[in-house]
C-alpha cells in the first residue's frame, strides 16, 4: 500500500466517522460521548487500514509448476534497462499539494496559538507603595 493510497483510506474514514456524528452525535448534549467519539473516530482512521482480513477469503493453494530452463543463457542474455522519467505524475501532485496545504495549515495554527498564549499569560502586577 502506498502512503497516497493510506492517506486516502484515512480521509475516506475520517469523512464516514463525520457524517456518522451529523446523522446520530451532533444534536446529543451528552458532550463526554461526543468528545469520545470523536476522538475515537480519528484513532480508528489512522488504524482501520492497516486492518487486513485475508483470513475470511479462503485461498486454493496453488500447484508448483517446474519447468526446465537454462538460466545462464537467459541471464547472459538479459539486458537491464533504467525507466526513469522525470516528469511529475497525478499522485506525486496531489500528494505534495497535500503536504504543503498540511504544512500551512499547521503554521498557521501554531502562529494563532502563540497569539491566544498573550491572553492567558498573567501580567505582572507591580505595586506601588504610596507613604
Amino acid at each position: 500500500m502506498s502512503f497516497a493510497h493510506y492517506l486516502l483510506q484515512v480521509n475516506i474514514y475520517l469523512i464516514v466517522f463525520y457524517i456518522a456524528y451529523k446523522m446520530l452525535l451532533a444534536r446529543e448534549t451528552y458532550f463526554t460521548l461526543n468528545r469520545i467519539y470523536l476522538v475515537a473516530s480519528g484513532i480508528l482512521s489512522v488504524l482501520i487500514p492497516f486492518i487486513r482480513i485475508e483470513w475470511l477469503i479462503q485461498q486454493k493453494t496453488a500447484q508448483q509448476v517446474y519447468a526446465g530452463t537454462n538460466w545462464k543463457t537467459v541471464l547472459e542474455k538479459a539486458t537491464v534497462m533504467a525507466d526513469y522519467d522525470a516528469h511529475f505524475t497525478w499522485p506525486q501532485l496531489i500528494l505534495t499539494t497535500y503536504f504543503i496545504g498540511t504544512l500551512f495549515c499547521s503554521a498557521r495554527f501554531l502562529l494563532n496559538l502563540y497569539k491566544l498564549k498573550k491572553y492567558f499569560v498573567p501580567k505582572k502586577q507591580v505595586l506601588h507603595f504610596h507613604f
